[in-house]
């Protein structure tokens, strides 16, 4: 799958250095600066240890090949703020991951104010949609859509609250032209690559 992230990116990925990183490290953090305090710019990966309350913490016990995609700011400039903030690449399987960060989850050791997953679902909508029509998503193929609002894995979204939220991305995805996947999608901070 990488290969096709690369050619149909080429452009893109060839003008910034900082868009593409393949990591093998057994876990890391992938971080969205907070434009208010740390400026802007695109997520990146910290392999020492967690900055914000909402980083993804990534496990990748088995250490395989992980390739990190920095998309907002990256593959697509400031001008389309619409797509998700990054994607990891792990053989045949990809994750889309939308941040959005409340005033509070901006220090890791404040417990609580954690934003709606909800509001994640446009961006994680959108570039689904461009990568499943660039054809780097495959039809029948299972996507993994991540809404990285500070929730741990012992707290993920469940019930029928979550499941609005899943059909409402599976709509949002769809957006009147039928694009075959399965769709996975979680509301927590955690992702361990199998």
């Amino acid at each position: 799958m990488i290969d096709r992230v690369l050619t149909s990116f080429a452009a893109q990925l060839g003008a910034t250095a900082n868009c593409l990183q393949e990591l093998t490290h057994p876990e890391f953090h992938v971080h969205d600066p907070h434009a208010e305090r740390e400026g802007s710019g695109p997520c990146y990966v910290v392999t020492t240890g967690m900055i914000a309350k909402a980083d993804l913490h990534v496990r990748n016990a088995e250490r395989r090949a992980v390739h990190f995609i920095a998309i907002d700011q990256c593959l697509y400039d400031n001008s389309n703020p619409s797509n998700c903030d990054c994607a990891l690449v792990s053989g045949d399987k990809i994750y889309f991951i939308e941040f959005k960060n409340s005033e509070n989850q901006v220090d890791a050791a404040i417990p609580k104010a954690n934003t709606n997953p909800g509001d994640c679902l446009n961006q994680l909508a959108a570039s689904i949609r461009d990568f499943y029509d660039r054809r780097i998503i495959t039809p029948g193929q299972t996507v993994y859509a991540y809404a990285s609002v500070g929730y741990p894995r012992h707290r993920p979204q469940s019930g029928a609250h979550h499941l609005d939220q899943l059909n409402s991305l599976q709509q949002k995805i769809q957006q009147g032209n039928a694009r075959a996947i399965r769709l996975r999608y979680c509301s927590e901070s955690e992702l361990d690559i199998k």
